[in-house]
């Protein structure tokens, strides 16, 4: 890559603090890396906690670098990296997909509208009737309304093996899903992906709640051979400045927590914490002592003192990856 630009997004904000046009100049990403530089690092990759995938990567990078984590780890029976991919637009979201590593992903990250072009990637490569595009009625009044217009895409994700699809809804919070039985509790031990199957809360999460770990969530019946459960973790207040880095804020916090042995729970909640703090400075990056950890983790208290369940409630035939 000598000589290459960096890649550059330039952004204008609404009065709201949201983008209300970008041009992104990402060419450097997408053509300068290729899998053979990605093999370059395959120890690297292999004795990584988390990989975090960028969607600006192209399919072949994005295949390269999973598949490294995933065949290493095989080889040498050591305990696979957690790998999280961050679609990053609604054009790039399906590069998992078309890269084929959607059952190798633990966690994804979209919005909505990723989520659906997500989804209908995979209808589509499965032969299967896609669902409304993906500008097409993804205004939410409720975490609720959420569960109801995303349910059929959070099912395909998770069909296609993903585990955890962590949802953004910008001034409403973060919606985490997964399959029953997924555990949300400690990552300590468990299955070599963090937590046992059907799991609670682990110590680092009754200590932030400063009391016991929180109720188990209730099942929502799908078509699919699983059942869906959903978790709503809403915003913090926060004085607005700019949206810009919110998600990758989201993701930052959530993978520190991770690190730091916390729960699923517990990390979404600094996720949702560190995001705040992102909406508040006009800077690229929060800095200073309001994301330090020990800070974002106060936060991420009341964020879990306001966590609820939402249950789907089925109204047609589920129009999946079957």
């Amino acid at each position: 890559c000598a000589g290459a630009a960096t890649p550059v997004v330039a952004a204008v904000l609404d009065a709201g603090g949201e983008v209300a046009a970008s041009v992104a100049d990402t060419t450097t990403a997408e053509v300068g890396l290729d899998a053979g530089w990605v093999g370059r690092f395959t120890a690297d990759v292999a004795s990584a906690a988390i990989v975090i995938l960028d969607g600006n990567c192209t399919p072949n990078v994005l295949a390269a670098a999973a598949c490294a984590a995933d065949t290493t780890a095989d080889i040498t029976k050591t305990r696979r990296p957690r790998v999280w991919f961050e679609p990053v637009s609604v054009v790039k979201s399906t590069r998992a997909g078309a890269a084929g590593i959607l059952p190798l992903l633990e966690f994804i990250s979209p919005n909505a509208g990723e989520l659906r072009a997500m989804a209908n990637e995979a209808r589509s490569r499965r032969g299967v009737h896609q669902a409304a595009d993906a500008a097409a009625g993804l205004e939410f009044m409720s975490a609720q309304g959420a569960v109801e217009a995303m349910h059929e895409d959070v099912a395909v994700m998770l069909h296609e093996g993903v585990r955890y699809v962590v949802l953004t809804l910008g001034a409403m919070g973060v919606l985490l899903s997964s399959r029953a039985g997924a555990s949300t509790g400690s990552s300590r031990g468990g299955d070599g992906n963090g937590g046992g199957e059907g799991g609670g809360g682990g110590a680092d999460e009754r200590d932030l709640r400063g009391g016991s770990g929180s109720d188990a969530p209730a099942a929502a019946a799908t078509t699919m051979p699983f059942t869906v459960f959903y978790r709503h973790f809403p915003a913090l207040p926060a004085r607005v400045s700019s949206l810009i880095g919110a998600g990758d804020s989201l993701v930052a916090g959530c993978c520190a927590a991770l690190l730091a042995g916390s729960s699923v729970e517990v990390a979404v909640a600094m996720g949702v914490a560190a995001s705040r703090r992102a909406i508040e400075t006009t800077a690229n990056v929060p800095v200073g002592p309001s994301v330090a950890f020990q800070a974002l983790q106060g936060d991420a208290r009341q964020v879990l003192a306001r966590v609820s369940t939402v249950t789907h409630h089925p109204r047609a035939q589920l129009s999946g990856c079957g």
